[in-house]
């Protein structure tokens, strides 16, 4: 399973600090019950709760045993949403296979289980560690270099949309999610105007990166309404058109920071808690689209 950059700022949070082994597990047993660790009894007299793992932000391990003052350092790495792997490094005397299979951590209920032979460890955190914060991308300021980067400006279209086809809800292009509503409209269940409203003006609608570091969106003028009702809403101030097509006046911010482009997304969304930040990357993917809020946008 792929780990995005979300996946590893709350690893990173979950595991750094120390953790200590609070219960044993016999998967021999009838029951599978926790057996608290100062009470857990193995057959060759080890003893287990005096373990502690201490994880640290730049990677480093060290394992400690303060029954026989063993200490041993190592690294460990994130490898899935709720998994890490380590080096055991000899801490545990254990066969090549069994060991191996000691160098992988999982999160189960709050908890980092390890295998242990026969056995599996739940280790508890006793105490978290320092994470140095890293600044929001709304908090940095662009660099001169950053400021030369212009290449973002200009007006793009849209070639996929989230939309419903069929009973799939999904990134879909113009072609896909105007068949279906054609299809739908052929059965009675939708009419013209709701075929244009649902796709077309949608697909036809273009979204502009400002010189002035704004992002601004514009929809067609709907073909049912009349010359009338356009120039009545725009005397109004409904509505502003501009080369031919509404402005919605919706504008979002961009800026270019370490080299990347970022747009404010003003998402106000939280993981485990924390807030993530509403700036968004904006890069191509191999055919040149960029996602862009529900759109996979390119540039005309």
């Amino acid at each position: 399973m792929e780990i995005d950059e979300q996946d590893l700022k709350w690893g990173l949070g979950f595991v750094v600090g120390k953790w200590k082994i609070d219960y044993l597990v016999n998967f021999w047993s009838d029951n599978l019950e926790h057996i608290p660790a100062a009470k857990f009894k193995s057959p060759d007299g080890k003893k287990y709760n005096g373990i502690t793992f201490e994880f640290f932000e730049d990677h480093r391990l060290v394992m400690k045993d303060s029954a026989t003052k063993k200490q041993v350092e190592s690294t460990w790495e994130q490898t899935d949403r709720y998994k890490y792997h380590y080096a055991l490094n000899g801490f545990f005397d254990l066969p090549d296979d069994d060991a191996k299979n000691a160098e992988t951590l999982e999160v189960i209920d709050g908890c980092l289980a390890m295998p242990l032979g026969f056995i599996t460890a739940g280790m508890k955190k006793t105490a978290n560690g320092k994470i140095t914060k890293k600044p929001d991308i709304g908090d940095l300021e662009p660099s001169a270099d950053d400021l030369k980067m212009t290449e973002i400006v200009g007006k793009y279209k849209i070639v996929k949309a989230m939309a419903m086809v069929g009973d799939d809800f999904g990134m879909f292009t113009r072609e896909e999610a105007l068949a279906d509503a054609n299809k739908r409209k052929a059965t009675g269940e939708i009419d013209d105007k709701e075929v244009w409203e649902s796709v077309l003006c949608m697909f036809d609608s273009v979204i502009e990166f400002t010189a002035d570091h704004q992002v601004k969106m514009f929809s067609p003028l709907p073909p049912y309404v009349s010359q009338k009702e356009i120039d009545e809403a725009v005397a109004s101030g409904e509505i502003t058109i501009v080369d031919g097509m509404i402005d919605s006046g919706d504008n979002y911010d961009w800026k270019a920071v370490n080299g990347a482009y970022y747009y404010d997304s003003r998402d106000e969304t939280e993981i485990m808690g924390e807030k993530v930040s509403p700036w968004k990357k904006l890069e191509a993917d191999s055919d040149g689209l960029i996602n862009f809020e529900l759109f996979a946008i390119k540039k005309m």
